[in-house]
């Protein structure tokens, strides 16, 4: 419900490369709310979505009754080996100390030639103390801890999985975003825009399976 200024600047660089790949059976791992979910089934695949949150998956159901949200833990998904034809997850390894439980489990679910696309803040943001914020019950601030995964990291993954690099995409902070980026900071336009603009907020991987 609070304006996220990472989803403003991965979600149109990653539903264009979504929209790219053929129809099939999608896996959202760490669907949250349903974002991507959602637009999947739009598009027309048949989408399961998987969260460790069952009060994130209540909003889901609600929010569309023709995805199969179930619960589970991204490190040891209740789902078939094979079953996928394409896999995203986004916004969620950065809450991971290690990626490479994770991305064992995507690999595995999803087909051989088929895709997974995984999109997260970029490790210099977090490395500089960018979290994911936050308000509880009482309406306190509070963070999600993130963890940095630098490019090697990935790649040493990939590399062991047998996944393919297709792109490495590292969409920037514009003009357009720099009113947004300025929340939360009691700086002006001119010092976040000199600060941030420019430089790579997300990181986005899209990988095949050999």
């Amino acid at each position: 419900s609070m304006p996220n200024l990472l989803i403003e600047i991965e979600e149109p660089v990653v539903k264009p490369l979504l929209q790219k790949l053929s129809l099939g059976t999608a896996l959202d791992a760490g669907c949250g709310t349903g974002r991507y979910s959602n637009f999947l089934q739009s598009i027309g695949h048949k989408v399961t979505g998987v969260d460790l949150s069952e009060e994130m998956l209540v909003q889901a159901r609600n929010r569309n009754k023709n995805v199969n949200f179930i619960q589970g833990n991204l490190t040891k998904l209740p789902l078939d080996n094979e079953s996928f034809d394409l896999v995203i997850c986004s916004l969620a390894l950065t809450h991971f100390q290690q990626t490479d439980k994770v991305l064992t489990e995507l690999s595995r679910v999803v087909r051989p030639e088929g895709h997974i696309i995984l999109s997260d803040i970029h490790p210099w943001l977090v490395e500089l103390g960018g979290q994911a914020e936050f308000r509880d019950k009482d309406g306190k601030l509070g963070y999600v801890t993130n963890y940095v995964h630098w490019h090697n990291e990935y790649i040493n993954d990939f590399h062991k999985l047998n996944l393919k690099l297709i792109q490495c995409l590292e969409p920037m902070l514009e003009a357009k975003h720099v009113e947004l980026a300025q929340q939360g900071f009691n700086l002006s336009k001119k010092t976040v825009s000199a600060a941030l603009q420019g430089l790579p907020l997300a990181l986005i991987w899209v990988l095949e399976k050999a």
